[in-house]
């Protein structure tokens, strides 16, 4: 599927997310905690709980020392200003050395409460500049832009990253973090009996290994590395992550659900472009399947019946999601009004996949807790059950520094009868754009 006249979208900060080397555009999430009596106050220990709601409703969490306060609007009579932040050390989230918090206190008393020189565990959002505004990020509450730094809470952010959040955590059925240093909780000891596995396509022209590169969490993501994969030439890359059982059979493993939740974080370095071109494109446009599932059809062969694919937008020069199917009518699902799919962040992926052979399916999919596609009275079975699937898998893909290479990784990944996903229009309340 290829994008050519995509509509451009009005920065929304649920959906945009850049961090970058250079300068980031952060802003503050409003954390729940007991009152106080001034704005901005720095608060002490918050229940673990809050802290877990407010991680997973974070972009970034980091410590920092503020390093300086810059007015954007000296002379208005609330004065807006950006805080420098000198970075020690990210909890969630990556950057350089320097994150720059725009419009940060919204009245000066903020900056008396987080002064110059003050060390604080800071939770962000992303927000992208706003094309029909004339600031560059939303406004939020500010009322606690930051923690105090004291062990419990460096502890809870760390648990809370480490561990699903609790509301959800008696509903996962099944999870991969990739710290066993291996791709592990994909295959088990014995991938022949596993419930899952790896599938590679491709021999040494593809890798599939645990990775210390980027991780989310812990120290260890799911890498994808494909090779050779120009203009179809050379037949199709792919590496294949698959799951259809919670526990190894021998384990007592039994198939997911008809109606579950299947979620993955994932990381794409650069913007990559897979669209075909006359005169060597063989018809389809270009195709990129990184999110799928799978059902066996009357041969007993294991068909992709849904995939969550990527195109390239080459109007705003942007990477996108649609749903594709071949069993279905119609096949090809776009987006209303396209979300970009970030790149250099990590970024949450999440589909609830209803079962049925006989147009009774059903299939939801979220980008950063924001729903991008819902297709419903569909086929999204043909026979037994679905299997899961991630992955890195096409004919043609450029835009990394050699053509016919690119690389995503994951972590993780989860398989629930409830959603995991960050909901962050729940967390962060936006306040309107103050009078000039």
């Amino acid at each position: 599927m290829r994008i050519t006249n995509t509509k451009t979208q009005t920065a929304d900060p649920f959906k945009m997310f850049s961090l970058g080397i250079g300068l980031v555009l952060v802003t503050i999430i409003l954390l729940i905690s007991p009152p106080i009596a001034t704005a901005c106050s720095p608060a002490g220990p918050l229940p673990s709980y809050s802290i877990k709601e407010h991680v997973d409703a974070s972009h970034v969490v980091f410590l920092g020392e503020v390093i300086q306060h810059v007015p954007d609007l000296p002379d208005h009579s609330n004065p807006i200003y950006t805080a420098k932040i000198k970075v020690a050390d990210f909890y969630k989230g990556s950057g350089g050395d320097t994150v720059t918090m725009k419009q940060f206190g919204q009245t000066s008393l903020c900056l008396q409460e987080v002064p110059v020189g003050g060390n604080y565990l800071f939770f962000g959002t992303i927000a992208d500049p706003d094309e029909e505004n004339d600031f560059d990020a939303v406004y939020f509450h500010v009322n606690l832009a930051a923690i105090e730094v004291n062990q419990a809470n460096i502890e809870a952010i760390k648990d809370a990253i480490n561990h699903p959040n609790p509301a959800a955590a008696d509903h996962i059925l099944w999870q991969a973090d990739m710290e066993e240093g291996t791709l592990y909780d994909w295959f088990y000891d014995d991938q022949a009996q596993s419930g899952g596995g790896v599938f590679n396509t491709g021999d040494d022209e593809v890798i599939a290994q645990a990775s210390t590169a980027v991780a989310r969490s812990g120290h260890y993501s799911a890498e994808a590395t494909i090779t050779n994969a120009y203009r179809a030439q050379n037949g199709s890359r792919a590496v294949r992550l698959m799951r259809w059982t919670d526990k190894p059979w021998a384990g007592g493993g039994d198939y997911f659900p008809a109606d579950a939740y299947y979620s993955t974080w994932m990381y794409i370095p650069t913007t990559y472009n897979v669209n075909k071109y006359a005169p060597w494109d063989p018809g389809d446009g270009g195709w990129w399947n990184v999110f799928q599932f799978k059902s066996d059809d009357e041969n007993d062969e294991s068909q992709p019946i849904w995939t969550l694919n990527i195109a390239h937008d080459d109007l705003n020069q942007t990477m996108v999601f649609y749903a594709y199917t071949k069993y279905n009518t119609p096949a090809s699902h776009a987006q209303s009004e396209p979300i970009p799919i970030p790149v250099g962040r990590w970024f949450h992926v999440e589909a609830r996949y209803v079962q049925s052979a006989n147009e009774n399916g059903r299939v939801t999919f979220w980008q950063d807790g924001v729903e991008i596609l819902d297709v419903d009275q569909v086929n999204t079975i043909l026979s037994g059950n679905a299997v899961w699937g991630i992955g890195n898998y096409t004919d043609h893909i450029v835009g990394g520094e050699v053509d016919g290479t690119a690389t995503i990784f994951f972590d993780d990944a989860i398989v629930s009868t409830q959603s995991v996903a960050p909901r962050f229009k729940t967390f962060i309340p936006i306040l309107e754009k103050p009078s000039s």
